[in-house]
């Protein structure tokens, strides 16, 4: 049973009320993005178009979401594990991994809902390939200069959530 605060903090059509869900449920979750800075809009339309459906047939849930980390603004997936617990933690990272690295991603982001963790996938951003860089709390409704955003509808306003 939800305490009042979060009952209140999290209302029905709240995107992160699902997110929060399944936190306490026990499943991980990551983000990513399959765009570039430096393509044209076009290809990383084309790139986030084929990340998801890799996603789908790889049989995960995602929600779209607008990415900002150092000062830009990046379409991204919030991706959730098939299951609950580890195990199922452990193959969404690998699965995050291999398509951070197949569409040249500096970082992916994978989270059990307790530990936040970016892991770094090449050698030209941060936090450097095969480097991890352990974030802060997950904090809800926040706004921060890194964080994630999600829309629960074209008229309302946005639900973000970042991590110190």
């Amino acid at each position: 049973m939800l305490s009042f605060l979060k009952f209140t903090t999290l209302q029905e059509g709240n995107p992160l009320s699902r997110l929060h869900g399944h936190i306490e449920a026990g499943r991980h979750f990551g983000v990513i993005s399959a765009e570039r800075s430096g393509l044209s809009s076009q290809e990383n339309k084309k790139r986030m178009k084929e990340l998801k459906e890799k996603l789908k047939t790889q049989g995960y849930g995602f929600k779209k979401t607008e990415g900002r980390w150092e000062g830009g603004k990046e379409n991204s997936l919030v991706v959730n594990a098939k299951g609950k617990g580890p195990e199922a933690g452990d193959q969404l990272k690998k699965d995050l991994e291999q398509h951070a690295r197949h569409y040249d991603q500096d970082s992916y982001l994978h989270s059990d809902g307790k530990n936040h963790t970016l892991h770094g996938t090449n050698e030209t951003g941060f936090p450097g390939n095969n480097k991890e860089y352990k974030l802060g709390d997950l904090h809800y409704n926040k706004s921060a200069e890194n964080q994630t955003e999600m829309r629960p509808g074209k008229k309302k306003s946005p639900a973000r959530f970042s991590m110190d």
